[in-house]
């Protein structure tokens, strides 16, 4: 009987050293990304999520209408997407890349975004470029926020352009929600709306869609909520 328990105990202890538990399948391992190279734009971090706000939303770029047959809602769809044939990036020549030549019309009659979307800086026309002659490779570093004081102008505005903004601007935002003006993102942020919908929480959908903002500026954002949403 002993050594029937003690073969019991054995077993028991075999199977809650594993690394993965047997029935569900192998772990979830958590991704180590590099820190971050203040000489490098990161794909990720620093790029995807201006493409996803001022491109690829309906109509325009998007998985479902992608315009032109090109598709900017990801690392490996931009990769696909081709004109006359041609891809439109290659990777390490910036003007022979129609995602960069796009931006500031070199082949059309009208830059991109269009006029009636929400306009990307020259500074990110700059940073395409720049990805574009590192290689243009997927690549993603840890996301480190600014631990200075957080202002509208200086911290939450540059983040509600950089994911929100593209989609929440114009004639036909989507959901009908404008988020062009510090009175408009105030109010969704004073009325819980727009805390609820970076985590996907209390019935409201996640945004951005596609993929969610990283935990720290999320927390930049509550903080700035908490502090009554100022226009500083």
């Amino acid at each position: 009987m002993m050594k029937k328990i003690f073969l019991v105990c054995i077993i028991g202890l075999l199977f809650s050293s594993c690394v993965h538990d047997p029935i569900a399948g192998e772990p979830i391992i958590p991704k180590v990304l590099e820190p971050r190279d203040t000489s490098k734009v990161y794909f990720v971090n620093d790029l995807l999520p201006i493409l996803r706000s001022s491109c690829a939303i309906p109509g325009c770029h998007d998985a479902a209408t992608p315009a032109a047959n090109i598709n900017l809602t990801s690392y490996e769809s931009i990769l696909a997407s081709k004109v006359g044939g041609e891809p439109i990036l290659v990777p390490g020549k910036p003007l022979q890349s129609k995602l960069y030549r796009a931006t500031r019309g070199l082949d059309i009659l009208v830059a991109m975004p269009t006029p009636f979307n929400f306009q990307i800086t020259d500074k990110d026309k700059n940073m395409i470029a720049k990805w574009i002659a590192q290689g243009a490779l997927n690549n993603e570093c840890e996301y480190i926020c600014d631990e200075g004081e957080i202002t509208y102008f200086g911290t939450i505005r540059p983040l509600i352009d950089k994911y929100c903004t593209g989609c929440h601007y114009g004639l036909y935002p989507s959901d009908d929600i404008l988020l062009e003006t510090h009175g408009q993102v105030a109010e969704l942020a004073l009325n819980g709306k727009l805390y609820n919908a970076l985590l996907g929480q209390n019935g409201v959908a996640r945004m951005p869609q596609l993929a969610a903002m990283p935990d720290c500026e999320i927390a930049q954002i509550k903080e700035w909520i908490d502090a009554g949403a100022p226009r500083n």
